[in-house]
């Protein structure tokens, strides 16, 4: 139930914010008579102006919209599920938790995912984007077990003998470590129960050969 009105919220998120309307037009990038009107009662922002002055103010969208809740913002939606954690004022990225074996089509559909890590906020300088993926088989033992839960860095780039998130044209997701050759890469498992699988510059091309990312850091549960 709302118990405000969204221009006093606005007003008082500006104040506790030490923000003047002016800054906020400057941070959000709409237009200084919009949020005139905002801040006046003259007008009601839609869901999706909120949302963009509820990011740059850093306070709860259902808050700044009037209803009885908490200021705080826990969750910032980023690109690709990722959400800084401002409980505690320490910035902490969320990455949500994709499954090994799925397909590269449904990553979006995972970015709403329950399942998440944590990553420091030093992680992303330089503009580094990243996915979790869980372990789902043990064809990469014993580097890697199952469950193991794999920091990822999205990034097509990779050196050779670099161990990553790879696709083959529509086959699910595998952890492989990638050797490059002179006419290609091979896909090589770490268990020998499993098959290397060697691909021509042409296969990568036409398959196509997918790298979802490198692996950076992993994770197991004790």
């Amino acid at each position: 139930m709302k118990n405000d009105t969204f221009s006093n919220r606005l007003k008082m998120a500006l104040k506790i914010r030490n923000m003047r309307a002016i800054d906020l037009v400057n941070k959000t990038g709409l237009s200084k008579a919009l949020i005139s009107s905002y801040v006046n009662d003259k007008s009601y922002a839609r869901q999706d102006k909120i949302s963009i002055i509820a990011k740059a103010l850093e306070v709860n969208e259902s808050w700044l919209m009037g209803f009885n809740t908490s200021m705080d913002r826990e969750w910032l939606p980023y690109e690709d599920g990722y959400a800084i954690d401002n409980k505690f004022n320490v910035e902490i990225y969320k990455i949500p938790v994709v499954e090994c074996d799925s397909k590269i089509s449904e990553l979006k559909e995972y970015s709403n995912t329950w399942e998440t890590i944590d990553i420091p906020i030093n992680y992303m300088r330089g503009g580094n984007k990243f996915l979790g993926i869980k372990v789902m088989d043990d064809s990469m033992k014993p580097d890697y077990l199952k469950d193991d839960i794999l920091l990822v860095i999205k990034n097509k780039n990779y050196n050779s003998y670099d161990d990553c998130i790879v696709s083959v044209g529509d086959e699910n997701m595998m952890l492989r470590r990638i050797i490059k050759t002179d006419n290609g890469i091979k896909l090589k498992p770490l268990n020998n129960d499993y098959d290397t699988k060697i691909y021509s510059n042409d296969d990568i091309q036409k398959l196509p050969v997918n790298i979802i990312g490198v692996v950076k850091e992993v994770r197991r549960k004790k």
